[in-house]
């Protein structure tokens, strides 16, 4: 008698993933051969291609594990990092109807991207630099909008912080938009008003307290909601 191994949540994701191709399993012999599948975009995600320097400047540094553990915490989705000219670009992958209004491009239907394979870096110039977490779970674009704000030179910074201003609390950060999204969830998230901060609002939150530190900005408050 033989028993089969249970799939695991690396084999959920990938399986998820390769839905994206009209053809789900030529997505797996794809990866088999090349750890890279290509998929067309527009159908399960689409992604935001961001120039690495604008990531690099926005977490403060270019060591990969410490951006990798930046864009988690910001972003909390799947991220992939192409090396294959200059210092590379990040497409971050986000959900086909979510809202997009910032400068950096939109891929969607007609391109197809590179994605690699779930589990074992295999490519030396295309691989996770934020790894899917569960199948479905895609990045907030409202967060990279929050993140890239960091990136904005000084002078930027300094003219945006003397023009909004919120009556009684001085300067608004750009980490501020991240700490209101915070802000709402907790309202709406009954085990975080009564057992302490769930997954999501525990990312939240390093989220916010890393959004500040890039800016130089204080850490400002811990929130909490009451009742």
């Amino acid at each position: 008698m033989t028993s089969s191994r249970p799939p695991t949540a690396d084999s959920h994701i990938a399986e998820w993933l390769a839905q994206a191709h009209p053809v789900p399993p030529r997505a797996h012999s794809e990866w088999a051969s090349h750890g890279v599948a290509l998929l067309p975009l527009g159908a399960r995600f689409d992604a935001i291609r961001v120039p690495a320097r604008r990531i690099h400047a926005a977490v403060g540094t270019d060591e990969d594990a410490t951006v990798t553990e930046s864009l988690s915490a910001w972003l909390g989705g799947p991220i992939v990092r192409d090396v294959r000219t200059g210092s590379g670009r990040y497409y971050v992958l986000i959900a086909v109807h979510a809202s997009w209004k910032g400068a950096e491009e939109r891929l969607g239907r007609g391109v197809y991207l590179a994605v690699p394979r779930v589990g074992e870096q295999v490519s030396p110039v295309t691989y996770w630099s934020v790894r899917p977490q569960r199948r479905g779970r895609l990045c907030d674009p409202a967060h990279l909008a929050a993140l890239l704000s960091a990136a904005e030179p000084p002078e930027t910074l300094a003219a945006v912080n003397e023009i909004k201003v919120v009556a009684g609390s001085g300067p608004v950060h750009p980490a501020d938009e991240l700490y209101r999204i915070h802000t709402a969830h907790l309202y709406n998230c009954v085990p975080c008003r009564t057992e302490g901060d769930c997954a999501e609002g525990a990312r939240m939150r390093r989220a916010v307290r890393a959004a500040r530190y890039a800016v130089g900005a204080p850490p400002g408050p811990e929130v909490q909601v009451e009742g």
